[in-house]
């Protein structure tokens, strides 16, 4: 008898990971997981205390970039969307990705699980697995993607809208797993489906669930967070938003505000940086905060953001009050101002 295709998980950071995780722990299939490290890195500690826990579940570290460049076929110095999405070969004049798979990958698998479109790999995959499936990844799975002008003109010609793209609406494809369908766009809805992956952990044994966790956090769990507020940070100078000091200020900022309410402050950055570890006490950066009730019992008092798609569908798991500083909209078109006013409006509200 023929072993069964495995599934594939195509993940590019620690939350996807850790939904990962449970999915294929909650399986009846083999799966294979290939990690994309070009934005948010994985610690060497996270993949070996991953391959303990789930030795059976082969992981390869890869970079985006690298398979794109494998791929391409045009010179250098074109235009970088023509060269990732148009690879003529002899005898293949109008070769796309899925004609050029990288060689590393398996011939075949069961489904591909992708938490975005914007990678080139995902473009590979579909020859060879039955289903591409999107994921939720965070707010952006619910927003338009900002369009560059030269896509917004290879969007115009191929009959698709020039101003606005969402995860998803890619023909290739097949199905959207997110928390929230009603929430997509309704061109999307035929391809949508509810996915609860609190409730699916929630299936697993308390002792799983902690190992899980655990996978992405060492030593001693913080105690006593009763009177403590955790920001989340983002990296709001990649795009361009601030510069990197500006940005450390903002949070230092926000830190003081919440300092002189009476909260003990602990920083959880986003995996996209470095990975760092804030402080003898700090929540490490690529711990995925959702992952946080398997680790304790005890919620923050606080949970701080800009603009966080953790606090937007799971702050009550690891919070007991959480605050969004800047609405996705806003945060889209990047302007942040005003957060510190509301943030110390909230604080105020929240003793009276």
């Amino acid at each position: 008898m023929a072993e069964p295709l495995p599934d594939l998980y195509v993940v590019p950071s620690s939350r996807p990971l850790f939904y990962t995780l449970i999915s294929i722990l909650s399986s009846p299939y083999p799966a294979e997981i290939v990690y994309l490290a070009d934005y948010a890195p994985i610690p060497e500690q996270v993949i070996a205390r991953l391959h303990a826990l789930m030795p059976q579940t082969p992981i390869l570290i890869r970079r985006d970039c690298e398979a794109a460049e494998e791929f391409a076929s045009l010179p250098g110095g074109l235009p970088a969307i023509l060269r990732r999405n148009w690879a003529p070969r002899p005898g293949a004049w109008f070769a796309g990705p899925a004609a050029h798979p990288p060689a590393w990958l398996r011939p075949a698998y069961r489904d591909a699980y992708i938490f975005t479109t914007g990678h080139f790999l995902p473009k590979t995959l579909r020859h060879r697995c039955q289903r591409i499936i999107l994921r939720e990844e965070g707010l952006g799975t619910y927003h338009s993607l900002p369009i560059s002008f030269g896509k917004a003109l290879l969007r115009g010609l191929w009959g698709r809208s020039p101003r606005y793209h969402f995860m998803g609406e890619e023909p290739w494809v097949d199905r959207i797993e997110v928390a929230a369908p009603q929430s997509l766009p309704p061109a999307l809805a035929a391809k949508a489906s509810r996915l609860d992956m609190t409730g699916l952990i929630q299936t697993l044994p308390e002792r799983t669930r902690h190992d899980l966790a655990r996978v992405f956090w060492s030593g001693s769990p913080i105690s006593r967070i009763g009177a403590t507020a955790v920001i989340l940070t983002q990296p709001i100078d990649r795009p361009g938003l601030c510069s990197p000091r500006e940005k450390e200020v903002l949070y230092e900022r926000m830190a003081q505000i919440l300092r002189r309410r009476g909260y003990r402050v602990l920083i959880k950055r986003h995996p996209q940086e470095h990975a760092r570890i804030d402080g003898q006490n700090g929540v490490p950066a690529f711990f995925p905060i959702e992952a946080w009730p398997c680790l304790s019992d005890e919620r923050f008092a606080l949970a701080v953001s800009l603009c966080s798609s953790a606090l937007d569908r799971h702050g009550p798991l690891f919070a007991c009050r959480s605050l969004q500083l800047v609405t996705p909209e806003a945060f889209a078109r990047g302007d942040l101002s005003g957060w510190d006013a509301r943030l110390e409006t909230a604080l105020t509200e929240g003793l009276s």
